[in-house]
């Protein structure tokens, strides 16, 4: 018994130790100095909150400490900045607003940042949501921004990495699966908006520069309409003006320019990229900064921006309603200076006209050749563009698919013939199959093997089409004797009046050709 009672003593000191750690906030003075004292959670009891000064976290050893909104409206008219060694959880699934601040919340110094749901939203002019900056040297310390599915940012600037000086922001990451809604401030901005951007003057392209990953469930969209006819302003969903290495493996990306880039490494195995600009020629520079294209993926170039642009491009799908899918070129006698391009495979559409109302090429690029090596593109591509020993096909829908011709195959069949309508084709391409069973026979299993493949591994087949995979296929049939139904030789005569049921024997026609008949009733009936 003694035992029993020395745990059950033990466990309520561990729970007294916990509490003491958390604290119920309803005053600002107790809101700020839970977030720089010793407590590991501050929970929002108060229905609103205003701030009136700055407030900058930071410790001299590593400190995690959680902000829950508990559901509460918090309003920051000021900035909280997260700073050295520590790391703010904000929870909750509350709403921080504020008005007059240039960012709601930065992160510097290497400072951690975690938003994991609610609602943060500035209306200030030009103001944005999320602020980062790295060091001015190189170093192995990460300033981290991650904000998780859940999440809304609304403001003229949704995330922003800006320079720390000497041409450099080292360590920032951010880690984005939330949402951005970028609008103009209350007294308009007519400048544009952005949803994620790096700043131009953020030029180191080696060691630990800015790194970006954009998530599946990301959803960037830059305000239609009012902005972008402010001035004609600009409005991407993404400026890539500084350096920075950039991962979308997924999300939907939407604005003036889906992607407006000057400088950076782009690495995008998926998502959606949609441009809804004004399409223009040729491209028109704002500031020195953004340059209006209405393309969906939009490489410029202008003054002393770092370029060094790699851009690789897997099952992505990008469209512009007005410009081109891709567009790269000169602006401002500048060339890009694009060290690698490579689309490898993806869906690439224009639905775009020239000033003289002539349809626009999904893709235009001025300083690349043989970038092209896969992917299916609304127009025919320039042979320029293909990489080496590969063709353009159009499909049945007007698309152009891009690839390596493969061959296909028939493998001869008993009891049948089988057809293809294509000897070779490329991957996405649909190739029909006819057959035509023998006499007596009919289709039983229609196979398409991929040749070479050491796991048997086959292409579905519907409706007698397939779609080519990147690889030759060899197409094989099987046919099986039709077996007779009773029923199906089972016919209706009338005889004197009387209606009776016979049955035609199968393959049994007598010299003068009428079918013998086998008579299903009895004798009497003079059958």
């Amino acid at each position: 018994m003694k035992k029993v009672r020395f745990l059950l003593l033990g466990f309520a000191l561990m729970l007294t130790f916990v509490s003491v750690n958390a604290k119920d906030v309803s005053t600002m003075a107790e809101l700020e100095a839970c977030l720089t004292g010793s407590e590991t959670e501050c929970k929002l009891i108060a229905d609103e909150i205003t701030t009136t000064t700055d407030l900058t976290l930071s410790s001299t050893s590593a400190r995690n400490v959680t902000w829950n909104l508990n559901g509460k409206t918090f309003e920051l008219n000021n900035m909280i900045t997260v700073g050295a060694n520590v790391t703010l959880t904000i929870t909750g699934n509350g709403t921080i607003e504020g008005y007059e601040s240039d960012y709601l919340l930065y992160v510097k110094d290497g400072g951690t940042l975690i938003l994991e749901n609610g609602t943060y939203k500035n209306t200030a002019k030009a103001g944005g949501v999320v602020g980062l900056i790295g060091a001015t040297a190189d170093t192995a310390t990460k300033t981290t921004l991650t904000v998780k599915n859940g999440v809304v940012l609304t403001g003229n600037y949704g995330i922003n990495v800006a320079h720390a000086g000497s041409g450099a922001s080292y360590g920032v990451v951010v880690n984005f699966d939330g949402e951005i809604k970028s609008i103009t401030g209350n007294d308009g901005y007519d400048e544009g908006t952005i949803g994620i951007s790096v700043n131009g003057y953020v030029t180191a392209t080696s060691g630990n520069v800015p790194v970006i990953n954009i998530t599946e469930n990301a959803k960037i969209k830059t305000v239609e309409g009012t902005c972008a006819d402010l001035n004609d302003a600009d409005a991407p969903a993404i400026y890539a003006g500084g350096y920075a290495i950039w991962n979308i493996s997924g999300g939907t990306i939407e604005g003036s320019e889906a992607l407006s880039i000057k400088s950076g490494k782009f690495n995008i195995t998926g998502g959606t990229f949609k441009a809804f600009g004004k399409y223009k020629n040729p491209a028109t520079a704002y500031n020195d900064g953004s340059e209006a294209t209405g393309a969906a993926i939009s490489v410029t170039a202008n003054k002393n921006y770092p370029k060094n642009v790699e851009l690789n491009i897997e099952d992505a799908t990008v469209e512009s309603e007005n410009g081109y899918a891709i567009y790269e070129g000169k602006t401002s006698s500048t060339e890009t200076a694009v060290k690698t391009m490579e689309i490898t495979s993806g869906s690439f559409t224009t639905n775009g006209e020239d000033e003289n109302g002539n349809p626009l090429d999904a893709v235009e690029v001025g300083n690349v050749e043989g970038f092209i090596k896969g992917g299916t593109f609304s127009t025919d591509v320039e042979e320029g563009y293909l990489d080496t020993n590969l063709v353009t096909k159009e499909d049945e829908d007007g698309n152009y698919l891009v690839g390596v011709e493969h061959e296909v195959t028939v493998s001869a069949s008993l009891n049948g013939e089988v057809e293809v309508d294509k000897e070779k084709a490329v991957k996405g391409e649909k190739v029909t199959i006819t057959t035509t069973p023998a006499e007596g026979y009919e289709l039983d299993e229609i196979t398409v093997k991929v040749v070479g493949s050491n796991t048997n591994e086959t292409v579905t087949v519907t409706d007698g089409k397939f779609e080519m995979p990147d690889a030759s296929v060899e197409v094989t049939a099987t046919f099986v004797e039709v077996e007779e139904d009773a029923d199906s030789n089972k016919v209706t005569i009338s005889s004197a009046g009387v209606e009776k049921t016979v049955y035609v024997l199968t393959n049994s026609l007598t010299n003068n050709g009428e079918y013998l008949i086998v008579n299903t009733n009895s004798a009497e009936n003079g059958y």
